[in-house]
């Protein structure tokens, strides 16, 4: 049997996080710690989509996210380290097909008004919402135009300076070897029906997949939760939510250096170390279906995307001569939508950590870092 102080089962943004403030903390810094990613029993992770946005603004009206001056600033310092790691990295581990271009980028997101309705929206918002200095300013038409060629300005739009993008793929790539490299592994395993496996043995404090035993077990496999045999599907109320996203090659590059937000989003796909106005791919995302057969992607989502990237950049449908699909499934817990702990099982060392919907690169991290102090209060209150 392989024994670990910690199992995490998933390995989407919710499972790296927890992983991460692992990591980053004092009592836990040695702990061992094992993640299961994918396999059949798992859904493909929400997060793995391609591109996806740092952006503090939600909804029509640009509302401030819950705890935006904490949460984004504990992403961004994240995803910088390990960033930062890679590229410090990279001549030693030989490893430069992987490291050799970024995959965040502090560019700003551009937030348009789609009418004169959603400008008077967004601006009350501005004013009235807690938004720290320097984070976000008003743009006129003519501003936009002058900084953001080709992006649709007619009504002016929130410049949010600190916000940004990341490229989803080559932050997992290199995140799981940066886990890996601090002694955390990370297993692709088939869990087959959910996680049926797992079941407490002799000891109550140890739980079991396979040859794999824990003390603690923190699932965060997102709409996967709901299959997970500890749970009953309605248990945690979760709502899932699918999402499809469309990445464009284009046959003339355009000039667009940051991500842009009106009905849904937009942004480049950046290569090499410096980042650079000219893009010959974008990415567009993302629908949102509360009904739905199937996860993949189809022709009804397409279509919407590429109304989408009509709205965002007028004119682009005849630049495009190759498209791309993509689809997974969110989950948020209704009414109010906030990421959630599940501890119904706590007292056995099993908790659940989703419910982020659409904003889990903005929540997560700091969510995990939460879950992962109130264990460490758990075992200085044991040891007192």
């Amino acid at each position: 049997m392989k024994q670990f102080d910690f199992g995490i089962i998933g390995f989407g943004i919710a499972g790296l996080s927890v992983a991460y403030a692992l990591r980053k903390s004092e009592i836990f810094r040695g702990a061992s710690i094992c993640v299961i990613s994918g396999g059949e029993g798992l859904p493909p992770p929400a997060s793995h989509t391609p591109i996806a946005l740092l952006n503090p603004a939600t909804g029509r009206e640009a509302k401030l996210v819950r705890d935006a001056a904490e949460v984004l600033p504990y992403t961004k310092h994240m995803l910088r380290e390990i960033q930062d790691w890679a590229f410090g990295n990279t001549l030693n581990m030989n490893t430069m097909d992987l490291f050799e271009a970024p995959f965040f980028f502090e560019t700003g997101v551009l937030r348009p008004a789609a009418s004169p309705e959603m400008a008077n929206a967004i601006k009350h918002r501005l004013e009235t919402d807690p938004w720290p200095n320097d984070w976000a300013s008003w743009l006129s038409s003519s501003e936009i135009a002058d900084r953001f060629a080709g992006v649709y300005n007619a009504h002016g739009g929130l410049w949010i300076s600190e916000g940004g993008f990341v490229n989803m793929t080559r932050f997992f790539e290199v995140a799981r070897k940066w886990l890996e490299v601090e002694g955390v592994v990370v297993e692709d395993r088939v869990l087959g029906d959910g996680v049926h496996d797992i079941h407490d043995g002799h000891n109550l404090e140890q739980k079991t997949l396979g040859e794999l035993t824990f003390r603690r077990l923190i699932l965060t496999a997102g709409h996967g939760m709901t299959s997970l045999s500890l749970w009953q599907p309605d248990e945690l109320g979760l709502h899932a939510v699918k999402g499809q996203i469309l990445t464009l090659e284009l046959s003339e590059a355009i000039n667009l250096s940051c991500a842009v937000s009106m009905h849904g989003y937009l942004a480049p796909h950046v290569d090499g170390i410096q980042s650079s106005r000219s893009a010959r791919k974008i990415t567009i995302g993302s629908t949102f279906e509360h009904q739905f057969d199937s996860i993949q992607p189809n022709e009804n989502g397409q279509r919407r995307l590429l109304e989408i990237a009509e709205s965002i950049l007028p004119g682009i449908g005849s630049n495009i001569i190759r498209t791309e699909n993509w689809a997974s499934i969110r989950v948020h817990r209704p009414p109010d939508r906030k990421p959630f702990v599940a501890r119904q099982y706590s007292e056995r060392g099993i908790w659940g950590l989703t419910g982020f919907g659409s904003k889990g690169l903005l929540l997560a991290p700091t969510a995990a870092r939460r879950l992962v102090t109130e264990l460490e209060e758990q075992d200085r209150a044991t040891l007192s």
